[in-house]
C-alpha cells in the first residue's frame, strides 16, 4: 500500500472499509487510516465433496500463473529435466516474463541454462533455453485458459504448484495467490514456497501450515531440490495426503462466498468481521503523506503547467 497505492489516502474519508484478501494487504494497509478487515476472495464451494480420489488422479501438477518476475515460473521450469519421465508436467497462463522465456531475440540471459543456476544438469544443455529443455523434457505447455478448463485439470493432477515468492512481500505478511485455493477445492495437494505462503524461512503461515496445508520448497532450492520435493509429494503416503485434504477442507469454509459477502457487509457497517475476527484503523503514516502530495499535487500541477 504505502509503495504502490499511497494515493488512496486522498480519497479515505470516502471509505467505508478495505477488504484485505491476505495478511500483507492488511498488515500494509496499517498506513491507513482506514477500518480494514481480513477478508479472502470469495469462492463457490458447491462441489468441494465430489471431486476424483487422490489414487485415481494420474502422477503429476499442474502450474498457472501471469509470469511476472516475483512468480519466479523459471524456478519451476528449470525443476522440469529433473524429474521423473512418467509425471505430467502441465504448464498454463502467460505474461511478459514468458515473452522473454521464448523469445527468439530477446529472451533474457537468465533463462538460458548455465552451470551457476543449473549445476545438476547436463552439459549438453548448457547455453540453451530452458524453456526449450522443459519442453524436450516432457512439459506441457497451454497458455492462456478458461476457469472451466483449469478446475477440469486441477481434478486429473495430484498437485498444483505456485513457484513465487518475494521477500519484500513476506517482510510485510503472508501472501498467498489464489490458485493455491483453486487447487485445495479440487482436491490436489498444493506445493508453494516459504516467502510466498508465510513471512519465515519454516514456511509456517498466519493461514498456510507446512505438511498441514501444502508441502513447502525453500525459496533458494537448487532445481534438483525443487524437483525431489514435487516427486515427493506426488508420491507421498495416502494417509498424510488424507489429512492435509481434510485440513484444508475445514480451511475453505473461511473461503466460502457466502460467508465472505457477510463478511462485507460487517465491514460496511463498521462491525469487527472477516478472519481476524476484528476491524483495525491505522495512521497515515509520514512517507504516504509524502508520495500522496507527489502524485496528488505536484506532478498534476507540474502537467498542467506543461
Amino acid at each position: 500500500m504505502e509503495k504502490s497505492y499511497p494515493w488512496i489516502s486522498q480519497i479515505s474519508h470516502h471509505l467505508n472499509g478495505l477488504a484485505c484478501v491476505h495478511p500483507c494487504a492488511y498488515h500494509g494497509a496499517a498506513v491507513l487510516n482506514v477500518p480494514r478487515a481480513l477478508i479472502f476472495n470469495p469462492q463457490s464451494l458447491k462441489d468441494v465433496d465430489d471431486k476424483p480420489s487422490w489414487s485415481s488422479r494420474k502422477d503429476g501438477f499442474i502450474s498457472m500463473q501471469t509470469f511476472k518476475g516475483w512468480k519466479h515460473v523459471d524456478d519451476l521450469v528449470r525443476a522440469i529435466p529433473h524429474l521423473s519421465p512418467n509425471i505430467e508436467k502441465l504448464m498454463a497462463g502467460g505474461g511478459i516474463e514468458h515473452n522473454y522465456m521464448t523469445s527468439k531475440d530477446k529472451c533474457k540471459e537468465n533463462y538460458f541454462v548455465n552451470s551457476e543456476k543449473d549445476p545438476d544438469i547436463s552439459d549438453l544443455h548448457h547455453g540453451r533455453k530452458i524453456w526449450d529443455v522443459a519442453l524436450g523434457n516432457g512439459m506441457q505447455w497451454f497458455g492462456y485458459l478458461s476457469e472451466a478448463v483449469i478446475r477440469e485439470k486441477l481434478r486429473t493432477v495430484k498437485c498444483v504448484i505456485d513457484p513465487s515468492w518475494s521477500v519484500a512481500y513476506a517482510k510485510v505478511g503472508d501472501h498467498f495467490n489464489r490458485v493455491v485455493v483453486d487447487g485445495i477445492i479440487e482436491g490436489t495437494i498444493p506445493i508453494a514456497r516459504n516467502y510466498g505462503i508465510s513471512t519465515n524461512e519454516e514456511g509456517i503461515g498466519e493461514v498456510f501450515k507446512p505438511y498441514e496445508n501444502y508441502i513447502m520448497v525453500p525459496h533458494d532450492a537448487s532445481p534438483l531440490e525443487f524437483a525431489k520435493v514435487i516427486e515427493k509429494t506426488i508420491y507421498m503416503d495416502e494417509g498424510l495426503v488424507s489429512d492435509i485434504q481434510e485440513n484444508n477442507r475445514q480451511l475453505l469454509n473461511h473461503f466460502e462466498k457466502e460467508r465472505v459477502g457477510l463478511q462485507f457487509l460487517s465491514l460496511a457497517n463498521g462491525h469487527p468481521t472477516g478472519f481476524y475476527g476484528k476491524l483495525e484503523v491505522g495512521t497515515v503514516s509520514d512517507k504516504v503523506k509524502t508520495k500522496t502530495q507527489e502524485i496528488m499535487s505536484d506532478f498534476f500541477k507540474l502537467t498542467n503547467e506543461t
